[in-house]
């Protein structure tokens, strides 16, 4: 688990006893982004899809949620909008390095 990572933005996990396992960040598209990839499948699916731009087996990919969260991810950055139908740099809700987002889903995938 990468705490720095972490602490850099504030991220904790948490059990709740009424909701399971949880995530917490200041960012909610963030936490929303957590508890849609909430299963090891989905957990294996983003962490191979960040690993495809990285490498630059694609240069950019975009791909949503169940609850439309919607991710633009390039080798160096990754942008958070609430929409699948985006417009490419509007609206950003949040954006990070994408290295530093591969980090938070494995620490993610560690903590379930």
């Amino acid at each position: 688990m990468d705490l720095e990572i972490l602490k850099k933005y504030s991220i904790k996990f948490e059990n709740s006893t009424e909701f399971g396992k949880l995530m917490f960040s200041p960012n909610l598209i963030l936490n929303q982004f957590a508890v849609d990839t909430i299963t090891q499948y989905d957990i294996i699916d983003t962490i191979e899809a960040l690993n495809s731009v990285l490498k630059r087996d694609v240069l950019n990919l975009s791909f949503s949620t169940d609850s439309f969260v919607t991710l633009d991810v390039e080798k160096e950055i990754t942008k958070f909008y609430d929409h699948p139908e985006f417009i490419k740099n509007n609206n950003v809700l949040f954006s990070l390095p994408t290295n530093d987002l591969k980090e938070i889903i494995l620490s993610w995938k560690e903590y379930l």
